[in-house]
């Protein structure tokens, strides 16, 4: 094996529909920028994502409509967006906008108001056909919409998200469906269950962490105590574990894949959150593609006290404990840049080789201080295992 392979990879861009299918575990903003330039060279990716955030807009319609996170689901789907269309531009423009924070609550239901009467200023570069297919969303949002939520700095993506999820028997598809083909997605978008869930985790210290916006550190602070374990509750309120399995479909996208991804982003609400469901490990571990994890070269609050090594042998414990029957058949490679890359917590190529993953040590640093993962570097390595 080749990395990177230079001729694979330009072969790639002569013609992305026919590019080749990887697929992430992933969720949040850390993999977006690598999810669009990866358009450049296929079409046919495919994102596996966690729906148990807990903060920010995807929390609040979690706590009002009782329904799994919308918010890094939509997020994907704009990454993937075709910008070569104004059409697929403007929906995006759409679909990303937010309510202001500032504005005054009425004026934020009147803004509502002129999206489900198609007369707000964002469907200018709709057509009539695509407006008319967004109006009786946000009409029915509204509708649904208890009288005490606060639309102030909710995304109107989340918003049509929500909409179809409360309108379909499909739950999410339908809507991720519908924003994809408004906004031409290259690629393809899954919740990993659309169960209505939250993660919680065991500290070193004892204390127990329930709600993702309290353990990335974006709300409240990083956390202080190195995390032990995590398992998926049913509520905010409740620390017991729920037991969860994936669906036929879900199974279906991981055994189709040509390469299976652990990329870089948030590693235990973002990686580790999608491989606790029954089966994930199984699946993964029965599609012979190989399977890389790529692990943060930067500081992640969710790793206090892990090494990569560290990171490798729990990655390796979630696959078998979801049905993996050894982790060899789950991860065969982690690659890094030890070259310019910050591993907190230290990285031991020998340790990890030990537990019988490869490491492979290529350029993925941007140059410049303070650099992180350069997509295309990443890009160029994700596309020579396929």
């Amino acid at each position: 094996m080749c990395i990177p392979d230079l001729k694979k990879y330009e072969g790639y861009l002569l013609a992305p529909h026919t590019g080749p299918r990887i697929l992430f575990f992933s969720g949040g903003t850390a993999l977006s920028e690598v999810s669009r330039e990866l358009t450049r060279y296929t079409h046919n990716t495919i994102h596996i994502m966690t729906p148990f955030d807990s903060g920010g807009s995807s929390g609040e319609l979690r706590r009002w409509f009782h329904i799994p996170a919308m918010g890094d689901i939509r997020s994907r789907l704009l990454a993937l967006s075709d910008a070569a269309t104004g059409e697929g531009q403007a929906a995006a423009a759409l679909f990303s906008h937010r309510f202001s924070r500032d504005m005054p609550r009425h004026e934020a239901t009147s803004e509502l108001a002129a999206l489900a009467g198609g007369t707000h200023h964002l469907f200018q570069g709709l057509s009539l056909r695509t407006g008319e297919v967004l109006c009786p969303h946000f009409r029915r949002f509204m509708e649904s919409m208890p009288e005490a939520f606060d639309l102030r700095g909710a995304c109107m993506g989340n918003l049509v998200l929500t909409s179809a999820c409360l309108a379909s028997s499909r739950g999410m598809a339908s809507g991720i469906s519908l924003v994809a083909a408004l906004v031409g997605g290259h690629g393809e978008v899954h919740p990993v269950v659309a169960e209505d869930m939250h993660i919680a985790a065991a500290l070193a210290d004892g204390s127990v962490v329930v709600g993702q916006h309290l353990l990335t550190g974006k709300e409240g602070g990083a956390i202080q105590s190195r995390i032990t374990r995590v398992w998926l509750t049913s509520s905010l309120d409740d620390t017991s574990p729920v037991k969860v399995a994936i669906d036929g479909e879900t199974a279906s996208r991981i055994a189709d894949a040509e390469l299976i991804c652990f990329p870089i982003g948030s590693f235990f609400t973002s990686v580790i959150a999608n491989i606790l469901p029954w089966g994930v490990g199984k699946a993964v571990a029965a599609n012979p593609c190989p399977k890389v994890f790529v692990p943060n070269p930067f500081e992640d609050p969710e790793l206090l006290g892990y090494s990569v090594e560290d990171q490798v042998a729990t990655l390796l414990a979630y696959l078998v404990e979801s049905g993996a029957p050894r982790g060899r058949d789950a991860l065969q490679f982690v690659l890094v840049d030890s070259r310019k890359g910050h591993y907190p917590g230290g990285l031991d190529t020998q340790a990890i080789q030990a537990m019988g993953v490869d490491v492979i040590d290529v350029p993925l640093i941007g140059d410049g201080p303070g650099t992180g993962i350069d997509k295309r570097l990443l890009t160029r390595a994700l596309l020579s295992f396929t």
